[in-house]
């Protein structure tokens, strides 16, 4: 194995590490100054590879990296009694882990326009996916000039994807071997026309850096918002074909990161960063969400959960989590075997 190939995997699992210490940060931080104990501090899963303790907290990183955990008994237990004050307080430790993803995605947006330009979609199409409405229409290396008369000028910009987003016609005018023509491509609104376009690193003056970075944090944040809405219309044939797992997600950032360097991994780091924020903040059991879910329903019924509701709750939670899991890889399986 070349040795820019092992670098490249390397600095793929440290961003999917540095993913999970973020998450884990926020929701640490704000244990700790709403006075809450914390245990433990855990990067990983199952057995201990190395820890240290300082004060009543335990750091710890273990075999899996698959995930972390903070152990903080006062809101591990769902059977407490929840009033006001404490609804308040858990609300805001369980919601910190997503924000810290989502604020560390505009930084790390901010310093890498700031320092080494952002990647931008160009004009020129790299790859068509097979079954999607533009397979058969559009070919690797079109350069497209235009989208429903709205012109390209050589970068494909969040406004040219939005028209394809949200047309159900598309008439794409394009160069195809050094002649111009005109394709038509019909589609479901919402629903992506499977192309992804060459990319470049484009370059932003420092003062302006911020400003582009809380535009794109904000665009990114709504695109993948409007993704996990645009999911729950799906069937489950056409979810396969659009969620990725850990395998998938791994292979696009090892791509990323060989095509534009570290500047490309910065940005997958956000994608994936506001994706982990926004997922752990749906109402499924023992995510984030879930949590704030069941404890706005106590607050309100005025009623702690029993133990055998509880530990429904926790199995429910495993059997959807570990559905998803399987899903994600067995669509990342299919992929690679050409499916």
């Amino acid at each position: 194995m070349e040795l820019s190939t092992i670098w490249n995997i390397t600095c793929v699992v440290l961003a999917f590490a540095f993913i999970i210490f973020v998450h884990e940060l926020g929701h640490f931080v704000a244990a700790k100054a709403l006075g809450f104990k914390v245990e433990e501090f855990a990067i990983g899963f199952g057995k201990k590879l190395f820890s240290f303790k300082r004060g009543e907290t335990e750091y710890s990183l273990r075999l899996v990296p698959l995930g972390g955990f903070n152990k903080l008994p006062e809101i591990d237990s769902m059977l407490a009694r929840i009033t006001w004050p404490l609804f308040w307080r858990r609300f805001v430790v369980l919601v910190a882990g997503a924000t810290f993803n989502i604020l560390s995605a505009f930084v790390a947006i901010w310093i890498a326009i700031a320092f080494t330009g952002m990647p931008t979609g160009t004009s020129v199409v790299e790859s068509v996916a097979s079954g999607y409405a533009a397979d058969g229409a559009l070919q690797p290396k079109d350069n497209i000039l235009s989208v429903n008369g709205v012109a390209l000028d050589g970068e494909f910009n969040n406004d040219i994807r939005n028209i394809i987003t949200s047309n159900t016609e598309l008439d794409i005018a394009l160069i195809r071997g050094g002649e111009e023509r005109t394709v038509h491509v019909n589609k479901d609104k919402d629903v992506p026309v499977g192309i992804m376009m060459e990319r470049t690193v484009k370059t932003a003056p420092f003062f302006d850096s911020f400003g582009i970075a809380k535009s794109l944090s904000a665009s990114l944040l709504a695109q993948i918002h409007d993704g996990f809405a645009t999911l729950g219309k799906m069937g489950g044939g056409e979810i396969a074909k659009n969620v990725s797992g850990p395998v998938g997600i791994s292979t696009e950032m090892f791509a990323v990161k060989s095509q534009l360097g570290i500047t490309g991994l910065v940005f997958m780091f956000a994608v994936i960063s506001i994706q982990i924020g926004i997922f752990n903040l749906l109402p499924i059991p023992l995510l984030d969400g879930g949590r704030i879910t069941f404890d706005a329903v106590q607050l309100v019924t005025r009623n702690a959960f029993g133990e055998r509701t509880v530990e429904a709750i926790s199995y429910v939670g495993i059997a959807i989590i570990g559905a998803l899991f399987l899903l994600g890889l067995g669509a990342d399986l299919n992929r690679l075997l050409g499916g």
